[in-house]
């Protein structure tokens, strides 16, 4: 199931909110912003809908920490890939998968961020952003000694902040979703 498919229960309730309606172009400006990134309306921020003024700071948000990142699209849908593989939600790997065939990801390419970064033909250094990526999404609590050993493989300071911001907006936005039901 992808995302554009799937709808949660009572999501038409959400377009019809007072606040939506208060104020269309707001909304209709921000919903054109959000499908031109990922094609669709996530479900995600179809149910932020009823508060605009949320939708809008937490899309400000995302567009400053993954927009003006200085990875390249590609490796910020693998960074967010890597963070919903993390969370364990079927729905969220799937989206995401989604959004790597838009990158140009293969198939094969997938496969093997699901099974082994290792060995993907990618450069160094982006196997080393995956697999940091992945470990602060499972534990955003790292120790010094880890960051250094990071570092120590040709990643900066910058890069690490980087990916951390990257990562646990994406967190952070991933329960909220769960919060509210979205899986």
């Amino acid at each position: 199931m992808t995302p554009s498919t799937v709808m949660l229960p009572d999501a038409g309730r959400y377009a019809g909110s007072s606040e939506a309606n208060s104020n269309p172009s707001r909304l209709e400006k921000l919903y054109s912003e959000i499908r031109s990134v990922f094609g669709l309306i996530p479900d995600f921020f179809q149910v932020l809908s009823p508060k605009v003024d949320q939708l809008e700071a937490i899309w400000g948000a995302y567009k400053t920490v993954v927009g003006k990142s200085g990875f390249p699209e590609k490796v910020r849908g693998m960074i967010r890939y890597e963070v919903a593989k993390a969370d364990g939600c079927p729905l969220c790997r799937d989206g995401h998968k989604d959004l790597l065939r838009m990158y140009g990801l293969t198939g094969e390419e997938i496969f093997l961020l699901d099974r082994e970064i290792r060995e993907t033909r990618y450069d160094e250094k982006t196997k080393n952003l995956l697999i940091y990526s992945y470990a602060i999404a499972e534990n955003p609590h790292q120790e010094r000694e880890t960051i250094e050993a990071f570092m120590g493989l040709g990643l900066s300071r910058e890069e690490l902040l980087e990916v951390s911001m990257i990562v646990n907006l994406h967190r952070a936005l991933l329960e909220i979703a769960h919060s509210l039901g979205i899986h």
